[in-house]
């Protein structure tokens, strides 16, 4: 008993192996608007001499009947057991109506299934004056489903109970892009320079079947990694609730900032009523601590000039920018930097308008250097941590600007 589901881009989704299926040809799925004539005495085209653009629209009445049975009341709301749905359509005299009558069917809860493609509403042509589709219920939601068939102003319903379904099943953890592989993964970390590894997970039902759409929420059970440390908690970078696929698997990534261990199990819970269905096995990262290597560059404002010379006017100002890197080069953001003055030789003393500040998304932090009166300046930037020089983390060269 197959249980994949798929959706399509449209939304709808599709079942795999329902357990009741019918020939191709008496399910004809119609792209055409509804329309509510009576096909028994096909009406004759506008002569094209009458046609001027001012022609009244024509109106077609059904004035026959429709009765719509199934072939079961009650269905298991599994989203995958369906029942056939039965639409006979007679004309006013009583005869089955001509074939390809187009009938439109709609419902308050579950879908049909048409060539595997859900639908809420759905329009299929009749033969012999019979139209029939497959139903079954979404989302596993239980109750009962009015479903309605129609030809213009004439309508028959009949109701399906949907009943709960027995929900079991397991989910495994793993790291990569599938629930299945390595359960250990090891790596290095620090604040500056996070790891991140990706966990698949995958849930199946009891015949081993995926199970599309369960509720899934991954918890890191263990994590050493900010033990006695200013470095930030291992964390998922994307949410740790999240929704299992067409395959009844999902992935998301792990992210550690500093060496040690974490932990991580995830919970399978029942997606109508949330109760907890199944814990996985659990999973371990190990960590190691990395020490970057980083590259800070201070200029002046215009990103080249290290030495800079100035004759006033008094009190003179010029900005200054750090630049941080990798030593692949890459700019690092969200890094704290401090700027400070070495030597000043001016009388009044020179000042920076900002000591600390964090690089942004292109590894630049910036700050502006005035010089009251003339005098020599040397400006240095370090990068640190949170406690501003705790530790220190990479200098930058020195830049001097000269006041005459």
């Amino acid at each position: 008993m197959a249980r994949t589901m798929l959706r399509d881009v449209g939304g709808g989704r599709r079942g795999g192996n329902a357990r009741f299926t019918i020939s191709a040809c008496c399910v004809l799925l119609m792209v055409a608007v509804l329309s509510g004539c009576d096909l028994t005495d096909p009406t004759s085209p506008n002569d094209p001499a009458d046609l001027t653009g001012q022609t009244t629209n024509q109106t077609f009445v059904f004035t026959g009947t429709i009765s719509v049975s199934s072939s079961a009341g009650t269905l298991p709301a599994d989203d995958t057991s369906t029942v056939l749905l039965v639409v006979e359509v007679k004309d006013s005299s009583g005869a089955p109506i001509q074939n390809l009558t187009t009938v439109g069917f709609s419902t308050d809860l579950g879908a049909f299934n048409v060539g595997g493609v859900l639908f809420t509403a759905a329009q299929v042509t009749t033969f012999n004056g019979s139209a029939q589709i497959l139903f079954q219920s979404t989302n596993r939601e239980a109750g009962t489903a009015t479903v309605t068939a129609s030809i213009g102003n004439v309508s028959s319903s009949s109701s399906i109970t949907l009943e709960a379904a027995p929900f079991a099943g397991t989910i495994a953890l793993a790291f990569g892009a599938s629930g299945t592989g390595a359960v250990t993964l090891t790596g290095a970390a620090s604040a500056l320079v996070p790891f991140d590894a990706n966990i698949g997970l995958t849930a199946l039902d009891d015949d081993g079947d995926p199970i599309v759409g369960a509720n899934v929420s991954l918890r890191i059970i263990e994590d050493t990694t900010a033990d006695n440390t200013s470095n930030p908690n291992a964390e998922f970078t994307t949410s740790r609730h999240t929704t299992t696929g067409v395959d009844g698997s999902a992935v998301t990534i792990l992210r550690a900032y500093g060496p040690g261990t974490v932990a991580v199990v995830a919970d399978l819970f029942e997606p109508t009523t949330g109760a907890l269905v199944a814990t996985s096995n659990r999973i371990i990262l190990t960590t190691t601590q990395v020490t970057p290597t980083l590259i800070a560059t201070l200029t002046f404002s215009d990103g080249v000039t290290t030495n800079f010379s100035t004759s006033g006017p008094y009190p003179f100002t010029e900005g200054i920018i750090v630049r941080v890197t990798d030593a692949a080069g890459t700019p690092l953001a969200g890094l704290r930097v401090l700027f400070t003055i070495e030597t000043d030789s001016t009388s009044a003393g020179a000042t920076l308008s900002n000591s600390v500040v964090v690089t942004d998304g292109t590894g630049t932090a910036t700050s502006v250097i005035t010089i009251p009166d003339p005098g020599a300046v040397a400006i240095l930037a370090k990068v640190v941590d949170s406690s501003n020089a705790a530790v220190l983390l990479a200098t930058s060269n020195v830049i001097v600007i000269t006041g005459s």
